[in-house]
């Protein structure tokens, strides 16, 4: 199972889909989730996951279009999403590949406590990955360059693109705390209008 499998599986368990309409989601907002794929490949993975079993799907017609397969997760498929979903988030090397944003939009549609799982390994990967790369942006490699480069001219650029980079992760990092602290709050403010309510009751009782 890839990443496009559990983008589309996802997608489904939000509304049965065709193919087309899949190609739709990859379409719409795909740059901003890192998931963008032909037909060819949403076809060759949904047939994959329907010969596996997590797929059923039926005929819909449509005016003016040829008929469409339009596919919805099978008992199977609901319980290989949700052990994916739960399954703990695991940091890829290089903070802009996909699975990061896939795995909190996707497994974190089935509650706050796992999205805030997510957010929380993904923040202590970046945090220890930031530390490395702030030691290896205060070391030089020492060079023996051909006579038309200059030395600390290379080195220049060198520190330059690797501070691109160093803010870059940091950024990601302020995003990712801001992120928690406001799931955070709005879990705690859930909590507390539960216990408005359950000591509320009595006094709702007694004067009826």
């Amino acid at each position: 199972m890839n990443t496009l499998d559990w983008f589309l599986m996802s997608h489904i368990a939000r509304r049965p889909s065709s193919g087309y309409d899949l190609r739709g989601r990859t379409a719409d907002g795909g740059q901003y989730i890192g998931v963008r794929a032909s037909m060819t490949s949403i076809y060759r993975s949904l047939t994959k996951l329907d010969e596996a079993g997590y797929l059923d799907w039926e005929t819909s017609e449509r005016d003016n279009a040829p008929d469409a397969k339009v596919y919805r997760l099978t008992p199977a498929g609901r319980q290989v999403l949700l052990e994916w979903a739960r399954t703990p988030h695991e940091p890829s090397p290089r903070p802009m590949d996909p699975d990061f944003v896939v795995k909190f939009l996707y497994a974190g549609q089935f509650g706050r406590d796992i999205a805030l799982d997510v957010l929380r390994r993904e923040l202590e990967y970046r945090v220890q990955q930031k530390e490395v790369d702030g030691a290896q942006a205060a070391s030089t490699e020492p060079l023996d360059p051909i006579p038309e480069l200059d030395p600390r001219w290379v080195q220049r650029l060198q520190f330059t693109v690797h501070a691109r980079g160093y803010a870059s992760t940091a950024a990601y990092i302020a995003w990712l705390e801001l992120t928690i602290a406001e799931i955070e709050a709005e879990v705690d403010r859930e909590l507390e209008e539960r216990r408005a309510v359950h000591a509320d009751l009595p006094a709702q009782r007694h004067t009826v």
